[in-house]
């Protein structure tokens, strides 16, 4: 028989004992044995007493899904793409979105898709072209001259559908995006 932890309280083993034997430990280190989660408090182990609970919780942590703002995983184009959505977003929140429903309605849109880029999603994606695409399609709706804006805006608003519709843009987000 071995002591698991070394310390005689027996955390992790059998409460009768403080002991385990050496299959018990090989099941636990493989997962094959029951963990100390995944019973219920009543009969913990033979006698009815817990494991240190503590301690088990804090060594049997769960995966979760990850939710962020930027996904460095993604290809370099995607990246800075999702980048140029949230800039995007935010100076048109800065400079006319607060007080035109319109306009907010393009800087939230942009922020979203951003978002919905960088946690891989389809629909980010398909909104994030979409927002892309809107500047050029208001623009040729109202006939207007696509300098109008200034060269630097044009350049950014290229720059962005370049990006989103890029080969490596485009593969990454068919096969990985959900």
């Amino acid at each position: 028989m071995v002591d698991v932890h070394g310390d005689g309280t027996g955390c992790g083993t059998r409460p009768s004992d403080g002991e385990v034997d050496k299959w018990d430990v090989a099941d636990r280190a493989q997962g094959l044995g029951p963990q100390p989660r995944e019973r219920s408090q009543a009969g913990a182990r033979a006698g009815g007493k817990h494991d240190c609970g503590k301690a088990a919780h804090l060594r049997h942590t769960r995966g979760m899904e990850q939710r962020r703002w930027v996904n460095q995983t993604q290809p370099q184009t995607l990246q800075i793409a999702v980048l140029l959505l949230y800039f995007n977003g935010i100076i048109t929140l800065v400079f006319g979105g607060l007080f035109v429903p319109f306009f907010a309605l393009i800087a939230i849109g942009s922020i979203v898709a951003g978002y919905g880029i960088a946690n891989e999603r389809k629909w980010g994606y398909i909104l994030g072209v979409g927002m892309a695409l809107l500047p050029f399609a208001l623009i040729l709706a109202a006939r207007g001259n696509p300098f109008g804006g200034g060269i630097l805006n044009l350049i950014f608003e290229v720059a962005l559908v370049a990006l989103l519709l890029h080969p490596q843009s485009r593969d990454y987000q068919r096969i990985w995006f959900k």
